[in-house]
C-alpha cells in the first residue's frame, strides 16, 4: 500500500476541521492480500468508534488509493457508541436484512436489546451476524440472545445522573410506563429515531398549540417530554379525537401517548403522530418520607438570569409536594419571583387548608468592598526615599491553610534601582502537583533537596526588615508567608505593604485584565510568558510596573503610604472582586429594607464593566448589580445574612485562607450555608482543590468554626432546578454564549476538559437526600441538626410574609386633599370667573368627591407636581388615556386636554358660552367677546 497520509485522507473526503479529532490516533497496523478471494484487507485501529459516514468515507479512501476492493476491519480502544450513532448502523445493516426492521433497538449499559411484541425467527445465528457486523466497524458491544418483549406493568428504569462524591442521589422518583394496549410496543421518548407504527410512550405536555382551519376543525401539536428527551406530536379533530378532548389537554401533565413516528412534510421533520391518549401518574413525583423534614433556604428560579431553570412556582410545589414547612427563594440580585410565589403559596393553603406553608423572601446579593486595598500597615512613610523588597513566590496551590511555598524569588529596590536579588527553592511538606508542575515549571527534583521554609524563615524575615513589601495581589503572598510563620510558631510580618494589582486597579479603570503580564504589555515592558510564573522573574518584572507605577502615581500629587492607602478611585468597586451573600427578610420591615437594597444593588451601586457585544445585549456596556458591605449593614437589622454557596467569602476564605481569616470572615454572618459535596465538583475538576478529601476538610472546617462561634450552621442545595431531568436545561445555560458575550461562571473554556466534565448535579433534595450528602460527617447529632432543626429554626425566625398587597395602599402627603381641591378651583376660576357654569361646577365636584373618597387624591397631586416641574425644566409633559376624560387633571396641570363638550369663553372678562352642535372645541371659528371686544 501506498504511504497513508491523513491531510490527502481529509482532502479527498472533505472532513471539516472540527470534525479531524476522531481521526488523531488512527493507526494502520495491518495490510495484506488475500489472493484467493482476492480480497485487500486492512485493519485499523482508532480511539473511539467512528460515525457510519466516516467509517464509509475511510475505506471509499483506501480503496481510490488501492484501485481494489477493500475489506476494513476496525478496533477501538473506547468501549461503545452513541445511541445515535449506532442508529445509523442499525439502519445500514436492517436494510440488507429487512426482518430486523421490524424490530425496535435499544442501547443501554448491558448492551443492545431488541424489542418487539411478536415473535419473530430470530435465531442466535442471525444476531452473531449482527454482532460480528458490528465488531468488524469498532463497535464492541454484546447483543442479547434474545428478544426482549416487554411485559404488562412492567417499570422502566429512570435515567441515573450520578453525582461526583457519590453521596447526593437525585430525587426519588416513580416511574410509571405501562403497557396500556396490547398492539403497541412500549418505548421512551428517545428510541424515536426512524419510522416505527403501533407504538407508545409516556411523557408530560409542556407547550400545546392548537391551530384552526378553514372548515373549522382544530389541529394540535404538542411538544412532549420524558426524562431525556422530547418530541413533538400531532392530531386532528375528528371523531375520536373530539374538539372537547382536544381543548382539554394541560401542559404540565403527563399522559400516555399511542401512534406511530413518521416523516411529517408540512413539519419538514419526524413528528409522533396519536392515535389516542390517555392521562397518566407523574414522570417524577417528590416525595420525603422522613417524620422530620428539612427546609430549603437557598432556591434559585427562572428569575435567575441564564442560570435558574424552573418557575418558582414549580419550586414551591414541589417543596409542598414533599412535606416541607416552607421555602426560601434566593434569586440573583433580583425579586421578580416574589408576587408570583405568593399566589402559588395561596392557591395551596386555599384547597389544603389543613397544611401550613411559610415563603421566605430573600435575595443572593453580590457583596462587594467599596475601596481598593492599595497600602496594608501604612506608618506613612514618604515613598521616593525608600527601599522596596518586591517579591513574588510560587507555592503548591492556593490555599494557606492546605499548600505551602516552593519558590521565593525578590530583588531589593533603591531610588529606582536594583540593588541586590534573591532566589532559592523551599521543600514543601507535600508533593508538587502535576498542574502546578506544568504552570510553573517546578519540578519534585528542584525541591527534594532544598530547605524547608522553617529554615529559610530567617534569611526572608532580615531581607523584609525596614523596608516596605510590594507584591502583586499582596493578600494572597503577604497572607500565605504570614501562614507559613505561624505554622513554626514565628512573629507575623506586620511591615507596610503595596499591593500593586490594587494599585493598578486604582490608576487604571477600564481594563478588562490587571495580571502582571497585561500591566507589563501596558507599560512597554517585556514578558515572556514561557518564563513566567517563576518567583524570580515575574519579581523582576514587578519592579519595573511598580516604578512605573509610583511615577504616575507622583503626578497625581501622591507622595506618602498613607496618601496612596486613601486614595479613592471613581468606581473601584467594580474592579474589586464580589462575593455572594443570601439575605431572607425577618419582618415586614426587613422586606422593605430589602427592597431598599435591591434597587440600590440597581442604581447608585451597579458596576459598569468594560464594552459588551452590543448587538447581543442589547446594550454597549456590561453591568452587574452589587451591594456595598457598609450599605448591606445600614439595613441588615430586619434581615438574616447567609454565607451563600461556593462563590461567597466563606468557603472562598475556608479553602484559600488562614483558619484566621476564616473566623473573621463567619464573624460576619448570621447563619452559615454548607452544601453537599457535588455542589463544589468543578473545584475539584478545575485543580482548585486538590482531592475530594480536602474538600471535605474544608466544609468540616467551617461547620465546626461557625459552630464555636455559636452560629447556625444549615445545609442548603443552592437549587437551579428541580428534578434530575431538568439538569440538561442549566447545562444548556452554562454552555451557552451568554447575554453580552458573557459566559457562565461554571463554563470550562478548555474544550477538552469541558467536553469530559460533569457540571454539578443542584436539584431538590428531600431531608433523607441530604443527609446523605453529609454522612460523610459521622455525626448523625450534628446532621440532623444542620438538615432538619436549624433550617426549621430560620425558618421559625421569620414571619410569614406578604410582599404584594390585595388592596391599594397609597402614599401619604399631609393635607394633600385639601391641596388638590384648592389647586382645582383656583384653576377654574381663573378659567372661568367667580361665578362658572353650573354644569362645570358639578363636575368639579363629583370627580373630586370619587378621587378623595378612594385614596386618590395624593396621586393626583403628586403627578401634578412632576408635570409642573418638568415643564419648568423644558421638558414638555402632558398624559393621555384616561386622564383625558378628567376635567380636575386638566385644572390641576396634568393635562392640557380639556374633556368638556365645546365651549368658547374670554380669557379677559371671562364671558362663557356652550356650543351645542359642534364635535369638536379645535375646530371652532374665532369670535369676538360680545361682552369686552376681546378674542
Amino acid at each position: 500500500m501506498k504511504q497513508f497520509d491523513i491531510n490527502n485522507f481529509f482532502e479527498f473526503s472533505h472532513i471539516e476541521e472540527e470534525d479531524r479529532a476522531l481521526f488523531k490516533d488512527l493507526i494502520i497496523n495491518q495490510v495484506f492480500y488475500d489472493k484467493p478471494k482476492d480480497e485487500v484487507h486492512i485493519d485499523v485501529s482508532v480511539e473511539k468508534a467512528l460515525p457510519l459516514s466516516f467509517y464509509d468515507a475511510l475505506k471509499s479512501y483506501f480503496e481510490s488509493r488501492l484501485n481494489h476492493s477493500v475489506i476494513m476491519h476496525l478496533s477501538a480502544k473506547e468501549k461503545g457508541i452513541s445511541f445515535s450513532a449506532f442508529q445509523e448502523y442499525y439502519r445500514d445493516y436492517s436494510s440488507r436484512h429487512s426482518l430486523f426492521g421490524k424490530l425496535v433497538p435499544q442501547l443501554d449499559e448491558q448492551g443492545i436489546t431488541l424489542l418487539t411484541d411478536e415473535d419473530y425467527p430470530i435465531d442466535d445465528d442471525l444476531l452473531a451476524d449482527l454482532s460480528f457486523y458490528l465488531q468488524e466497524r469498532g463497535i464492541d458491544i454484546p447483543v442479547t440472545t434474545a428478544i426482549k418483549v416487554r411485559e404488562e406493568n412492567e417499570a422502566v428504569p429512570v435515567v441515573d445522573i450520578s453525582s461526583m462524591p457519590k453521596v447526593v442521589k437525585e430525587v426519588k422518583s416513580k416511574p410509571v410506563y405501562q403497557r396500556k394496549d396490547e398492539r403497541y410496543t412500549t418505548l421512551y421518548i428517545r428510541d424515536l429515531k426512524d419510522e416505527v407504527a403501533n407504538v407508545s410512550f409516556v411523557g408530560e405536555v409542556f407547550r400545546v398549540n392548537n391551530i384552526t382551519t378553514k372548515n373549522n376543525r382544530l389541529i394540535q401539536t404538542l411538544y412532549i417530554k420524558d426524562i431525556d428527551s422530547a418530541v413533538i406530536a400531532k392530531r386532528y379533530e375528528n371523531q375520536r379525537n373530539t374538539r372537547e378532548e382536544l381543548e382539554g389537554v394541560k401542559t404540565k401533565t403527563t399522559y400516555c401517548f399511542y401512534g406511530s413516528f413518521r416523516y411529517d412534510e408540512y413539519q419538514k421533520s419526524y413528528v409522533f403522530f396519536i392515535d389516542k391518549m390517555n392521562k397518566d401518574k407523574p414522570l417524577i413525583e417528590m416525595i420525603d418520607d422522613e417524620e422530620e423534614k428539612r427546609v430549603e433556604l437557598h432556591a434559585h428560579s427562572n428569575r435567575s438570569e441564564m442560570d435558574g431553570v424552573c418557575d418558582v412556582a414549580d419550586i414551591v410545589q414541589a417543596a409542598f409536594d414533599m412535606g416541607h414547612r416552607g421555602l426560601a427563594i434566593t434569586d440573583h440580585a433580583v425579586i421578580q419571583a416574589f408576587p408570583i410565589a405568593q399566589k402559588k403559596v395561596k392557591d395551596l393553603l386555599k384547597s389544603h387548608k389543613d397544611r401550613e406553608f411559610k415563603m421566605l423572601y430573600g435575595v443572593e446579593f453580590n457583596l462587594v468592598e467599596e475601596n481598593l486595598n492599595i497600602v496594608y500597615n501604612s506608618k506613612n512613610e514618604v515613598l521616593r526615599n525608600q527601599e522596596y523588597v518586591v517579591y513574588d513566590l510560587e507555592t503548591t496551590g492556593l490555599s494557606k491553610n492546605y499548600d505551602s511555598i516552593i519558590e521565593f524569588g525578590a530583588v531589593v529596590v533603591a531610588g529606582g534601582e536594583i540593588i541586590d536579588r534573591r532566589q532559592f527553592f523551599i521543600k514543601p511538606p507535600i508533593e508538587i502537583p502535576v498542574n502546578i508542575q506544568n504552570l510553573t515549571n517546578i519540578r519534585q527534583s528542584d525541591v527534594e533537596n532544598a530547605k524547608t521554609f522553617a529554615e529559610m524563615a530567617d534569611e526572608i524575615c532580615d531581607l523584609f526588615k525596614g523596608r516596605i513589601l510590594v507584591a502583586h495581589n499582596a493578600s494572597f503572598d503577604f497572607g500565605f508567608i504570614n501562614e507559613e510563620l505561624r505554622r513554626i510558631n514565628r512573629p507575623l510580618l506586620d511591615d507596610t505593604v503595596i499591593d500593586t494589582l490594587d494599585f493598578a486597579k486604582a490608576l487604571f479603570k477600564h481594563r478588562r485584565s490587571y495580571r502582571l503580564g497585561n500591566m507589563a504589555r501596558l507599560y512597554k515592558i517585556e514578558y515572556n510568558e514561557d518564563v513566567a510564573h517563576r518567583a524570580d522573574y515575574d519579581a523582576e518584572v514587578l519592579q519595573k510596573v511598580f516604578n512605573k507605577l509610583l511615577k504616575d502615581a507622583a503626578e497625581l500629587g501622591i507622595t506618602t503610604a498613607d496618601e496612596l492607602r486613601d486614595y479613592k478611585s471613581e468606581g473601584a468597586f467594580a474592579r474589586n472582586f464580589s462575593h455572594h451573600a443570601t439575605a431572607i427578610c425577618l419582618n415586614k420591615d426587613g422586606l422593605k429594607d430589602l427592597f431598599k437594597l435591591v434597587s440600590i444593588s440597581h442604581t447608585d451601586e451597579l458596576a459598569i464593566f468594560g464594552k459588551a457585544n452590543a448587538k447581543a445585549s442589547g446594550s454597549e456596556y456590561l453591568a452587574e448589580p452589587r451591594i456595598f458591605r457598609t450599605t448591606l449593614d445600614k439595613y441588615r437589622k430586619d434581615i438574616l445574612i447567609g454565607s451563600a454557596c461556593l462563590n461567597g467569602e466563606v468557603f472562598d476564605t475556608a479553602a484559600y485562607g488562614s483558619q484566621s481569616e476564616l473566623e473573621k470572615a463567619i464573624s460576619y454572618y448570621d447563619y452559615i450555608e454548607v452544601q453537599p459535596l457535588e455542589n463544589y465538583r468543578t473545584l475539584i475538576e478545575s485543580g482548585s482543590i486538590r482531592d475530594l478529601d480536602t474538600l471535605k476538610d474544608i466544609v468540616k472546617r467551617i461547620i465546626y468554626t461557625a459552630i464555636d462561634q455559636d452560629k447556625i450552621v444549615v445545609a442548603t442545595g443552592d437549587l437551579h432546578y428541580i428534578s434530575p431531568d431538568q439538569k440538561v436545561l442549566r447545562d444548556v445555560y452554562i454552555s451557552a454564549q451568554g447575554i453580552g458575550g458573557v459566559r457562565h461562571p461554571l463554563y470550562i473554556y478548555d474544550t477538552n476538559r469541558r467536553l469530559n466534565t460533569e457540571n454539578p448535579s443542584q436539584g431538590f433534595l428531600n431531608t433523607k437526600q441530604m443527609k446523605e450528602a453529609f454522612a460523610y460527617l459521622n455525626d448523625e447529632k450534628l446532621i440532623e441538626q444542620i438538615v432538619v432543626d436549624n433550617t426549621n429554626k430560620i425558618l421559625d425566625m421569620c414571619d410569614t410574609l406578604y410582599p404584594i398587597h390585595d388592596k391599594l395602599y397609597t402614599p401619604t402627603i399631609e393635607n394633600s386633599e385639601q391641596l388638590l381641591t384648592d389647586l382645582v378651583y383656583d384653576k377654574a376660576h381663573d378659567l372661568y370667573g367667580d361665578d362658572f357654569d353650573p354644569m362645570i361646577e358639578d363636575r368639579i365636584k363629583r370627580e373630586l368627591d370619587a378621587v378623595i373618597s378612594h385614596g386618590y387624591a395624593v396621586i393626583y397631586y403628586v403627578s401634578h407636581l412632576l408635570v409642573k416641574k418638568s415643564n419648568e425644566d423644558g421638558y414638555l409633559v402632558g398624559s393621555r388615556g384616561s386622564v383625558g376624560s378628567s376635567l380636575i387633571a386638566t385644572l390641576s396641570g396634568i393635562t392640557e386636554v380639556n374633556p368638556l363638550k365645546p365651549h368658547y369663553r374670554c380669557p379677559k372678562c371671562k364671558h362663557f358660552e356652550w356650543v351645542d352642535d359642534a364635535v369638536s372645541g379645535y375646530n371652532l371659528p374665532d369670535k369676538v367677546c360680545p361682552e369686552c371686544g376681546s378674542m
